[in-house]
């Protein structure tokens, strides 16, 4: 009895992906994880072996065996989809988090449809991690993002801009240095800050593991901007980006952290060669080379300028309410060293 096509594909991306729940989620349609398992089911009767161990994850020798079978086949598949798609309108699959693709990609993307008028784009947002696997999958042909960790060796990473982490306070605190807010025992200043996966956070958490001390968010912001805003509103101290050819706003004072990790900001690049990928990171390369200009600064000085109203009545030297702070998360993992009054 002949194979039924359809279930040699569905376990190609369960082998592909490490299991029918990331099968589920990442191959290019929809299908549910009931139905996978019980089409792959019925491979393995009809094999009358079994491909894989569900949990944890791992292939059989069979499985092995007939995932390197098939692999050059679909595989190629795609390869071929693309060349015939690519004939009518090319297509760029780019990944980036969040805060690139709203403050950096609408400049790149109508740079780049200037001279590729007809090109096709998707668009994915995902952490540094999850692009990474994306781009070594092979279903992602650019990622732009910026990352505290050391680039994958494995894949091209195009280094562009280098940032350091800074904490942010009003011109008028006290404190000269970060070493004198983070020296205390007790750490009392209620800490704002972008979410816990973005970059200057990722570095921030590991001086402070490295110290073995924690520090909790007491106000999660989506952009650079507000962090700024809120800081000089008297929230507390801000956590940012000492980024080239950006001051710091007006109202506020940058302290550097000494011994803490580079943030990078660059893209990740597979091994397929396109020429519109080749194009999109030149014109990345100058898009980077624009945030160290002089010109920039007038721009992030207006767009971090205006202070956000505080309450009328708030204590500004202890925690936000419950009103005022969004979901904090951990920013260090030894809870024994901690003194905070949280």
């Amino acid at each position: 009895m002949a194979l039924n096509p359809h279930h040699l594909e569905l376990f190609h991306y369960v082998a592909r992906f490490g299991g029918i729940a990331q099968a589920s989620k990442r191959m290019p349609y929809g299908v549910g994880q009931p139905a996978i398992s019980l089409q792959i089911t019925r491979l393995e009767d009809a094999l009358g072996v079994t491909l894989f161990q569900r949990r944890p994850f791992k292939l059989t020798k069979e499985g092995e065996k007939l995932a390197a079978h098939i692999e050059p086949f679909f595989r190629g598949l795609e390869r071929i989809e693309t060349e015939l798609r690519g004939k009518a309108a090319p297509l760029l699959r780019i990944g980036a988090t969040e805060l690139v693709q709203r403050e950096h990609l609408p400049d790149l993307l109508d740079r780049l449809r200037e001279t590729h008028p007809t090109l096709r784009i998707s668009l994915r947002d995902a952490t540094p991690e999850a692009l990474t696997d994306l781009v070594r999958a092979g279903e992602l042909d650019v990622a732009v993002f910026m990352t505290a960790v050391e680039p994958p060796k494995d894949l091209r990473f195009t280094a562009m801009i280098t940032a350091k982490p800074v904490l942010l306070v009003p011109s008028a605190h006290p404190a000269r240095s970060a070493e004198e807010i983070l020296a205390p025992d007790h750490i009392s200043a209620p800490l704002v800050c972008l979410p816990p996966q973005e970059p200057a956070c990722v570095a921030f958490r590991a001086l402070l593991e490295a110290s073995g001390r924690i520090w909790e968010p007491a106000l999660e912001v989506a952009t650079q901007s507000l962090v700024h805003s809120y800081v000089k509103s008297g929230y507390g101290i801000g956590l940012g980006l000492d980024l080239p050819g950006h001051p710091t706003p007006d109202g506020l004072r940058s302290l550097p952290l000494p011994g803490a990790p580079l943030v990078t900001g660059g893209i990740l690049t597979g091994v397929n060669e396109l020429p519109v990928k080749a194009d999109f990171i030149r014109l990345a390369e100058a898009h980077a080379a624009t945030l160290s200009a002089p010109a920039a600064q007038s721009a992030q000085r207006a767009a971090t300028s205006t202070p956000i109203t505080p309450p009328a009545i708030r204590d500004r030297d202890t925690q936000p309410t419950m009103a005022q702070s969004t979901t904090a998360h951990s920013m260090g993992r030894k809870p024994a060293t901690r003194s905070s009054s949280r």
